[in-house]
């Protein structure tokens, strides 16, 4: 049995390596918009909010019809 540590190769040689690049898109949105950030360097959720509006998005609606959908399900279903 192989000691998994006594090896030279490690397992990250083997794979792929994956920028993050959600700190490099962060520090350009703090270049751009340095106002939406506190003395910390925290994002300041409630100015976003204000700012794109406090009114919520109003819920998604999708209706499946077409002329003629009663009388299909009628034939269809022997009503």
């Amino acid at each position: 049995m192989t000691d998994e540590n006594s090896t030279d190769e490690a397992l990250d040689d083997y794979l792929p390596f994956t920028p993050d690049t959600g700190n490099e898109r962060l520090q350009k949105f703090r270049e751009q918009f340095p106002d939406l950030f506190d003395g910390e360097g925290k994002l300041k959720l409630d100015d976003i909010r204000q700012l794109v509006g406090e009114e919520p998005v109003g819920r998604e609606r999708y209706d499946f019809g077409w002329y003629g959908k009663r009388n299909a399900k009628a034939k269809a279903y022997g009503n």
